[in-house]
């Protein structure tokens, strides 16, 4: 009756679909009706058991009308209404300003229009910190429901650029608990300090407490073979550096500076369990873990820069191997 085994599954797989949807219209139970356009189908048959809507077009339609998007745009006519919108009043004092209702407009567009199924989301980095410029890209994070598959995507929208990180609740969770061992909590810093965009069910609200609790408990302590690593690896750039002068080839010089720079900050800031960061965060958290030494590492690293002289550098590089158990260079062995 059947030219193959798969054609014999197709017709099975139709006929136990017609069963279930004449079940459903005989019993009156299992059908579920769109709230956007009225249309009807069987639940887990026609569509998936936990669809509210008959299709994408139908969410995109809704969006405007769920009340979180209401008082959201309610928020942006009046700032002084933002806080509504979470538990906690936002302490940035420049969530008023024009440009910050600017960055919120767009990023609450790009999510209402791009992921319509998002559970939540929020705008973190420069934007929810008042330090951004209209050419700033958006640093977006969407809460996916259970389903979703975790992902980053850099894309532009009505002109601006935005970086969008995409998360289920499980996924944004593993992230936090990564970000004690590498140090680096970028997924917490966006989750924390940022605007609350959208929040269905009160998750996001949730997810920024959990974020803000780590931010202030820290990253893990380094380890004994860590440090040991660390100190290695600081005492033979030291080395290289010591050995340069006015007359070195400058592009070594640099290079093996901008090293020292970086591996004198990441030893710092785990030596104080605070938080690492890298381009132009990397003197942010450096002088927040330690203002002085901090300092003084930046301010070696520029007269290096500037004047090819590496004392200043090697000098605040050294004290920051004497806090953490001194050079290290025989004797040492990586496993």
């Amino acid at each position: 009756m059947f030219c193959s085994s798969v054609c014999r599954s197709r017709q099975w797989r139709k006929e136990r679909r017609l069963r279930k949807q004449l079940a459903a219209v005989r019993d009156e139970t299992g059908t579920v009706e769109c709230p956007e356009c009225g249309a009807r189908w069987v639940a887990g048959v026609d569509r998936r058991s936990d669809a509210r809507f008959c299709s994408r077009r139908c969410v995109v339609r809704a969006w405007p009308r769920t009340p979180h998007r209401q008082l959201g745009e309610a928020a942006l006519i009046q700032p002084d209404t933002m806080t509504t919108m979470t538990p906690q009043p936002h302490p940035c004092p420049w969530i008023g300003s024009d440009q910050a209702a600017a960055d919120v407009r767009a990023a609450a567009g790009l999510v209402s229009a791009r992921y319509p199924e998002a559970t939540g989301a929020v705008l973190g980095g420069s934007a929810a910190c008042g330090q951004s410029t209209p050419g700033s890209d958006l640093d977006i994070t969407v809460l996916l429901p259970d389903h979703g598959m975790r992902r980053r995507e850099v894309l532009r929208h009505d002109g601006r650029l935005a970086e969008v990180f995409l998360n289920s609740r499980s996924d944004l969770r593993t992230a936090f608990v990564e970000s004690r061992t590498t140090r680096r909590a970028t997924a917490l810093f966006l989750f924390a300090d940022s605007i609350v965009l959208h929040d269905a069910d009160g998750q996001v609200e949730a997810l920024r407490q959990e974020a803000k609790a780590l931010l202030t408990a820290g990253p893990d302590p380094l380890t004994g073979p860590e440090r040991d690593a660390q100190r290695a690896l600081l005492t033979d750039l030291l080395d290289d550096l010591t050995d340069t002068g006015p007359h070195s080839d400058p592009h070594e010089q640099l290079a093996v500076a901008d090293r020292v720079l970086r591996e004198a900050a990441q030893l710092l800031t785990a030596h104080h369990r605070t938080w690492n960061g890298a381009g132009k965060w990397l003197p942010r958290r450096l002088k927040d873990a330690d203002p002085d030494l901090g300092q003084h590492l930046l301010d070696g690293h520029l007269v290096l820069a500037r004047d090819a002289d590496p004392t200043p550098l090697t000098a605040s590089a050294m004290r920051v191997l004497n806090l953490t158990g001194g050079p290290l260079r025989e004797g040492y062995v990586d496993r």
